[in-house]
């Protein structure tokens, strides 16, 4: 049996030793033998870098983020052209938000296969760092904003920034918005920001997508 359907497939990665991260491993045991799902745990996520020596300089939020889409791209062919979904585990699927977030990528791939405005580097269907999709191929340019602007900026604001096309080496991206919140944030009341809270209802599903109404996002 396949939760995802043929076309889908997810893998769990994590950096956390498996004593800290107990539900990972439980994650792992329950659904062993899934169709479409895997888990890796990196134990050394600079070793994995393609660039071991100037990643290990960055904050540890900065090379795990690295690692991971290092990880990915190893996983896929130069060409492919699927789409990969960025998903935070403290943030929840909405209820029927499965087939809204594959009806957004259907309306952006159909987009791009029109040429309307060029093509998109991302779609946004969460907040903070979580529900980021792009193409397989945009994980080499997040890696190398990674490295450029990643002792300056914190790596959730800096993905967003760069698919938006705000950052001068993504200059040539354009971002798509989800209507509205298809992931709730469990951890809403923190922000990456130091001293920064926001109420406990915030950023919920039903909410409207943060960057829906922005100048420049494009909202199917």
């Amino acid at each position: 049996m396949s939760y995802l359907g043929g076309r889908f497939t997810a893998s769990v990665y994590t950096t956390a030793p498996l004593e800290t991260h107990q539900a990972f491993s439980s994650a792992r045991s329950n659904f062993k033998g899934q169709s479409g799902l895997d888990f890796f745990q990196d134990m050394d996520p600079v070793k994995l870098s393609y660039n071991q020596e100037q990643i290990s300089k960055y904050p540890k939020q900065i090379v795990d983020l690295y690692s991971a889409f290092s990880w990915i791209e190893g996983k896929v062919s130069v060409n492919d052209t699927r789409y990969v979904g960025i998903m935070e585990d403290d943030f929840e699927w909405c209820p029927d938000s499965w087939d809204e977030l594959k009806a957004v990528i259907y309306e952006v791939a159909s987009r791009d296969q029109l040429e309307k405005g060029g093509p998109l580097c991302g779609i946004f269907v969460a907040t903070g760092g979580s529900g980021l999709v792009v193409r397989t191929h945009i994980l080499r340019l997040l890696r190398q904003a990674l490295t450029q602007y990643g002792t300056k900026m914190k790596p959730d604001v800096l993905i967003q920034d760069c698919l938006a096309g705000d950052l001068e080496l993504c200059s040539s991206c354009k971002l798509a918005a989800s209507r509205r919140m298809i992931l709730r944030h469990t951890g809403a009341t923190e922000s990456t920001y130091e001293n920064r809270t926001y109420p406990e209802d915030r950023w919920q599903c039903g909410w409207r997508q943060p960057f829906n109404g922005r100048l420049g996002i494009w909202v199917p």
